[in-house]
C-alpha cells in the first residue's frame, strides 16, 4: 500500500547482517526506542505521546510494516517496538527499514494489516511480554490469551522493559481457564522460550519452579519446569489419551548453579512430537543461547500430546503448586520448531538491541538542504544520465533482489551427498515473479577433501509438481562454478551467481526445478546439500540425477532460495547541503502521483539539465531554490493537476534555452521572484485554471525575447512588478476568461513591444501604470474598462479600438499626450462631462494643437 499521508519526517534504522544468522521470513524485530534520541531533533520531539502516529516501513519508504508499541514515554526519551519483517530478512546483505512519524494518523486496530497483533505470525500462539506494573499479563497475539493475576504478582526491571516478579512464598501465578484460552491445547511440534532470573535455585527453596504449563494433576498436558532435585531444565508431556498416564520427559543434562542466580537467563526448548525429540538452549547476557545435551528419562510413547481442560499457567501450577521464586519476562509459545539460527538472531537483537541495528539522524522535514517525499508512488526514471554526487548529496537508490521461491527450514540432513553415485539434487519450484534469475543459495558443506567446480542450474518442469516433477531438456542457465574445495565441515548458505549472459526471465506461476550439480565426488571426498527429511511444507519435490537420468523424490525438499534480478527502487530520498549536482546525459523522468512532493535546496548550482520532465497528481508540490543557476536546459517540463502550485526563488539567476513549458491546473498558482535575473527565455507557456493564479516579481531585471504565451482561465489573475525594466518583447498574448484581471506596474519602461494583445471578457479589467512608456494595441470587451495612471507619459498609441458592453468608460489621465493618426494633442488637467461620444473634425478649446489632426474621437 502507499504510505499514508503527512508524513514527512523520519528515522532510518540499518540491521547488521551479521547479526542475523540465516535468512529468516517474517521475523520480529525489537526497537529499543532510546537507540533513537540524537542530538538536534528525533522522533521524541514529533510523534504523539501514545505513539499512535508511529508507522513502519521498508527501505523504500511505502512498503508498511506492522509494528506493536508496547510502551513509550516521550519525556524521559525511552520506549519498547517491535516490527514484523514481512518476506526475507537477510542474513547477507544489511537491511533498512524506516521509522515515520509526525503523522496525523493515530493508533491502529490491533487487529488491522500494520496493527500490533500482526507482528506475529500465526505460528504463535501465546506472546507475553510481562511489562504491566501491577495486574494480570495480555497476550500481544490475536490468540487474545490474556492472563489473570493470583495472588497479586509483583514487578521489576526486565531484560526487555519491565518483568514480573513471581514470590514463591506468596503463591503467585498467571493463568487462563481453558475454555477462554484459544491455540494453547498443542497437538503437535512446539517452541517454548522465557527469559528468566531465578532468585534461588529451586534445590535450595526445597521446591520445583514451574515456568510454564498446563497441568493441574488431575488433568496433565505439558509442563515446563526446573526440578528441585537436581536443578535441571525438564520439558514433560502426557500421552495416554486421559490426562494421567503415559508420562514423557526430557531433562536437560547441564543443571542451574549459584552463577545462575541473579543473572538474566535465555531458555527455550523445542520439542518434535512425533520424533519424541526436545531440543535445549540455554544462554545468558554473556553467552549467547546454545544447545544443550538433553536426556530422554521417561519415554512412554509420546508421540502425541493430551488435550486436556487444565488452566494454563505461568510461574505455577494449575492446581496451586510449585511456584516460580523470580522475574520471568517475554515467553513466547508456538507451534512450530524453529531454528537455532533463529534463536541465535533473536538473543543478538534482544540482548543488544544498539550494536543489532544503527540508527540515522532524523531526515526529512529540514529547512536545510534537503529534498524529500511522501508518496502513494513515485516512480524515477533516468535514461543514461551521470549524477555526480557533491559535499553532501547522497541519491538513496535502493536494489533489492526479487524472491521467486525458497525454501528455508533448517532441519536439514547432511545425508544427501553429492558423489560419484549421485551427480546433482534438484528442487521443484513456482516462481512468483516475472524475472531474469540472478542467483540462487543452497546449505553446502563438504565430507573429507572435494577438489573442482559446483554449479548450479535452472531447467524447464516435467511431471506432476510437488509429486513425481523433474528437470527435463537442456539447462535454461548456468551459474558461475564455485570451488567445492572452500566449503567448510559444517553446512553454510551458498550463492551461486547467474552471469549475464546466463540470466534466463522466469514467468510467474510457472513451474521450474533449480539443480545443484557436481560430478568430481566419490565416496570419501563429496559435498552434502542440505535436505528437510521430515514432513516439509515446500509444494515442490526433490529430485537427483543418478546413471545419467533424473528421478523424482515426492517426500524430501532441498533448503533453497531463487531470486531475481536486483530491482532498483526510487523510494527516493535526497539529502543535499551546498552540493554541485551536475546531470549530464540524456532523459532524466520524474513521474510521481503523490500527496506531498517537497524540494528544498539551499546554494545549490544545478547545470546542463535535459529533458528534465516533473509530471504529477498532487495536493501540494513546492519548489524553494535560493541562489540558484539552471542553465543549458532543454525542453524542461513541470505538469501538475494540484491544489497549489508554488515555486520560490530567492536570488537565483535563471537562465533557460529553448522550450520552458509550465502547465497546470490548480486552485492556487503562485510565483514569487526576489531580485532574479532571467534572460533569453524562449517559448514559455504558462496555462492554467486555477482558483488563483499571481505574478509577483519585486527589483529584477526581465529580458523576454522571442514568443511569450500567458494563457489562463481564473478568478484572478494579477501581475504586479516593482521597479521592472521589461525589454524587446515581443508576440505576448494574455488571454483570460475570470473575475478580476489586474496589472499593476510602478515605475517600469514597457518598451518596443509589437504585436501585444490584451483581451478579456470580465466583470473588470484595471491598469495601473505610473511613468510608464507604452505603446500597444488594446482590444477588449468588458463591462467596466478603468485607466487610472499618475503623471504618465504615454506615447505612440496607434489603432486603439475600445468595444465596450458595459453602462461607463472612465479615463483618469491628468498631464497626458496623445498621438493619434498624424496629430500630436496635448491635454492639461482631465476631460471632463460624460455626455455621447462624439466624431469631431476639428480640436475643441480645451485642447492644445501641437500639430495637424484630422479626426478625433473624444468624449467631453
Amino acid at each position: 500500500m502507499a504510505f499514508p499521508t503527512g508524513y514527512t519526517k523520519y528515522q532510518e534504522v540499518t540491521i547488521d547482517s551479521s547479526k542475523v544468522s540465516a535468512d529468516l521470513t517474517d521475523f520480529p524485530i525489537l526497537i529499543d526506542l532510546s537507540d533513537l534520541v540524537k542530538t538536534g531533533s528525533d522522533i521524541f520531539d514529533t510523534c504523539r505521546s501514545d505513539g499512535g502516529d508511529i508507522r513502519v516501513t521498508k527501505s523504500d519508504g511505502t512498503t508498511q510494516l506492522a509494528r506493536e508499541i508496547v510502551s513509550i514515554d516521550t519525556s524521559s526519551k525511552t520506549g519498547e517496538m517491535w516490527v514484523k519483517f514481512s518476506g526475507t530478512l537477510s542474513g547477507s546483505s544489511d537491511t533498512k527499514i524506516r521509522i515515520y512519524y509526525n503523522g496525523t494518523d493515530t493508533e491502529p486496530a490491533s487487529d488491522a494489516t500494520y496493527g500490533s497483533e500482526n507482528v506475529w505470525k500465526s505460528a504463535y500462539k501465546g506472546v507475553w511480554h510481562m511489562g504491566e506494573s501491577s495486574g494480570g499479563a495480555n497476550d500481544s497475539t490475536a490468540n487474545g490469551n490474556n492472563l489473570t493475576d493470583n495472588n497479586t504478582v509483583g514487578s521489576g526491571a526486565g531484560k526487555i522493559g519491565g518483568a514480573r516478579d513471581f514470590e514463591l512464598s506468596n503463591s503467585e501465578y498467571f493463568s487462563i481457564t481453558d475454555a477462554n484460552q484459544t491455540g494453547l491445547d498443542f497437538t503437535g511440534d512446539l517452541i517454548f522460550k522465557a527469559k528468566i532470573k531465578l532468585e534461588q535455585l529451586p534445590s535450595t527453596a526445597g521446591s520445583t519452579f514451574t515456568i510454564l504449563a498446563k497441568d493441574d494433576v488431575t488433568n496433565r498436558a505439558y509442563l515446563l519446569q526446573i526440578g528441585s532435585n537436581d536443578d535441571k531444565l525438564d520439558i514433560l508431556w502426557w500421552s495416554g489419551g486421559d490426562g494421567t498416564s503415559n508420562l514423557n520427559r526430557w531433562t536437560m543434562d547441564e543443571a542451574f548453579d549459584s552463577n545462575d542466580v541473579g543473572e538474566w537467563i535465555h531458555i527455550a526448548v523445542s520439542l518434535d512430537v512425533s520424533t519424541e525429540t526436545a531440543v535445549f538452549y540455554k544462554g545468558d547476557d554473556s553467552t549467547a543461547p546454545t544447545v544443550k545435551t538433553g536426556t530422554h528419562d521417561k519415554d512412554n510413547n509420546g508421540t502425541s500430546i493430551d488435550d486436556e481442560s487444565s488452566p494454563f499457567t505461568i510461574g505455577g501450577r494449575g492446581d496451586g503448586d510449585n511456584y516460580f521464586d523470580g522475574l520471568i519476562d517475554e515467553v513466547r509459545v508456538a507451534n512450530e520448531i524453529q531454528s537455532s539460527d533463529w534463536i541465535a538472531t533473536e538473543y543478538n537483537n534482544e540482548n543488544s538491541p544498539s550494536t543489532f541495528y544503527s540508527t540515522s539522524d532524523e531526515q526529512g522535514g529540514s529547512t536545510n538542504a534537503s529534498v524529500t517525499a511522501s508518496v502513494q508512488t513515485l516512480t524515477f526514471s533516468i535514461q543514461s544520465p551521470t549524477i555526480t554526487e557533491g559535499s553532501g548529496v547522497s541519491v538513496d537508490v535502493i536494489t533489492e533482489q526479487a524472491t521467486a521461491d525458497s525454501y528455508g527450514e533448517s532441519n536439514y540432513s547432511a545425508d544427501n551427498s553429492l558423489d560419484d553415485l549421485d551427480n546433482g539434487f534438484g528442487q521443484s519450484f513456482e516462481s512468483n515473479v516475472t524475472q531474469k534469475i540472478n542467483s540462487c543459495k543452497f546449505n553446502l558443506k563438504k565430507i573429507g577433501s572435494p577438489t573442482g567446480n559446483a554449479v548450479a542450474k535452472l531447467y524447464a518442469h516435467t511431471g506432476t509438481f510437488g509429486a513425481s516433477s523433474k528437470p527435463t531438456g537442456t539447462p535454461l542457465a548456468t551459474s558461475n562454478n564455485f570451488d567445492v574445495s572452500t566449503l567448510t565441515s559444517s553446512m553454510q548458505l551458498i550463492t551461486f551467481e547467474f552471469p549475464e549472459s546466463q540470466r534466463y526471465e522466469m514467468q510467474e506461476n510457472t513451474y521450474y526445478v533449480i539443480s545443484i550439480e557436481y560430478s568430481d565426488g566419490d565416496v570419501s571426498n563429496k559435498v552434502h546439500v542440505g535436505i528437510d527429511y521430515t514432513s516439509p511444507t515446500h509444494s515442490g519435490n526433490e529430485s537427483y540425477y543418478r546413471n545419467s537420468v533424473w528421478t523424482e523424490s515426492s517426500s524430501y525438499d532441498l533448503i533453497f532460495y531463487v531470486y531475481g534480478e536486483e530491482q532498483t527502487t526510487f523510494s527516493l530520498t535526497f539529502s543535499v547541503q551546498d552540493p554541485t549536482i551536475i546531470v549530464t546525459g540524456g532523459n532524466a523522468s520524474v513521474s510521481p502521483t503523490v500527496q506531498s512532493l517537497a524540494f528544498s535546496v539551499q546554494n545549490p548550482s544545478i547545470t546542463t539539465i535535459k529533458n528534465i520532465e516533473i509530471s504529477l497528481s498532487t495536493l501540494t508540490l513546492t519548489f524553494s531554490a535560493p541562489e540558484a543557476s539552471v542553465t543549458g536546459g532543454q525542453n524542461v517540463s513541470v505538469s501538475a493537476d494540484a491544489q497549489l502550485l508554488s515555486f520560490s526563488i530567492s536570488d537565483p539567476v535563471i537562465l533557460t534555452q529553448d522550450s520552458v513549458l509550465i502547465t497546470a491546473t490548480v486552485q492556487a498558482l503562485a510565483f514569487v521572484i526576489q531580485d532574479p535575473s532571467i534572460s533569453t527565455v524562449k517559448n514559455l507557456s504558462v496555462s492554467a485554471d486555477p482558483v488563483s493564479l499571481s505574478f509577483s516579481v519585486q527589483s529584477p531585471e526581465i529580458e523576454i525575447t522571442g514568443a511569450t504565451i500567458v494563457n489562463v482561465s481564473v478568478q484572478s489573475l494579477t501581475f504586479s512588478t516593482l521597479e521592472v525594466s521589461v525589454l524587446a518583447v515581443k508576440n505576448i498574448s494574455i488571454t483570460a476568461t475570470a473575475q478580476s484581471i489586474v496589472f499593476a506596474l510602478n515605475n517600469p519602461s514597457v518598451s518596443a513591444a509589437v504585436n501585444i494583445t490584451a483581451s478579456a471578457t470580465v466583470q473588470e479589467l484595471s491598469f495601473t501604470i505610473p511613468d510608464v512608456t507604452i505603446k500597444l494595441p488594446i482590444s477588449v470587451p468588458v463591462f467596466e474598462l478603468s485607466f487610472s495612471t499618475l503623471n504618465p507619459l504615454i506615447t505612440a498609441i496607434r489603432n486603439v479600438n475600445i468595444a465596450l458592453s458595459s453602462s461607463g468608460l472612465t479615463f483618469t489621465i491628468p498631464t497626458h499626450l496623445i498621438y493619434v493618426g498624424t496629430g500630436i494633442w496635448l491635454k492639461d488637467g482631465s476631460p471632463t462631462g460624460m455626455g455621447d461620444w462624439e466624431k469631431e473634425g476639428a480640436v475643441t478649446s480645451d485642447w492644445s494643437k501641437e500639430s495637424d489632426v484630422t479626426t478625433i474621437w473624444n468624449k467631453e
